[in-house]
């Protein structure tokens, strides 16, 4: 009984410390400035893996970011990686940075781009691009939301 009693309050207090630990990382403050220098010095490394894992990081919280001064480097990825997994990483990278610097440097180089896949991704891109800029894009949001409760709803059937 005792054994049992001192059972439950180890994991008493193990649940507790858990859900507060939980609660003080929610309540912390992103630094996104400090954030976006480091992954641009990470994009500027010479380290591949590094430069992939910032490349991810910006994709993800691209939003948040201000990455204007990796446009470059990242191009350079996308341009001569031999890997491409790693080109087309880089190429959606630079759509997530959604700025005029990136999407001019993919509309010029669509043109000598051998790869197929790779061409074709990139059209998509930057038809996606025009249309954003055209219809704006909460707009271009609440359509896409639109098509695909229609579409959940001929797969219901």
């Amino acid at each position: 009984m005792q054994r049992s009693k001192v059972l439950f309050s180890v994991l008493l207090i193990m649940a507790v410390m858990s859900q507060a630990t939980l609660l003080m990382a929610q309540e912390r403050e992103v630094n996104w400035k400090a954030f976006s220098v480091n992954l641009t010095k990470a994009i500027k490394s010479d380290n591949p893996g590094l430069q992939q894992s910032a490349m991810q990081r910006i994709i993800r919280y691209a939003d948040k970011l201000e990455v204007d001064n990796a446009v470059y480097d990242i191009a350079n990825i996308f341009r001569f990686d031999k890997n491409p997994r790693v080109r087309r990483m880089a190429m959606v990278t630079l759509s997530s940075i959604n700025s005029d610097k990136s999407m001019d440097y993919l509309s010029r180089y669509l043109k000598f781009e051998e790869d197929k896949a790779i061409q074709k991704q990139a059209c998509c891109i930057m038809a996606l691009h025009e249309s954003l800029k055209t219809v704006g894009k909460e707009e271009y949001v609440a359509e896409v939301d639109e098509n695909v409760d229609e579409n959940e709803e001929t797969y219901d059937r």
